[in-house]
């Protein structure tokens, strides 16, 4: 895999970053970093860039994870620190 250069996270680099990544490259802690600083303002972008990625590789499923109620023991998650695990 091949890695690309550090994003400032404008618009066009975020969606530069996320065809990269379908390309098959790896983000760096430095674009990771600058993708979770970027202004309230971008944040329409970053989850546009998000959504892509997230659609290639996951389709539109989603998982929803609910709450039973207290201590039912019916989750099948070993979170440790919750009292709701079968675990």
């Amino acid at each position: 895999m091949h890695s690309v250069a550090p994003v400032s996270a404008p618009s066009a680099e975020l969606e530069a970053l996320a065809e990269a990544v379908l390309a098959g490259a790896t983000v760096s802690r430095n674009q990771a970093a600058a993708v979770l600083g970027a202004p309230d303002e971008q944040l329409v972008d970053v989850l546009h860039a998000a959504f892509r990625v997230r659609e290639r590789y996951h389709a539109r499923r989603v998982k929803i994870c609910v709450l039973k109620n207290d201590r039912s023991g019916l989750c099948p998650e070993d979170c440790n620190y919750c009292s709701q695990s079968a675990v």
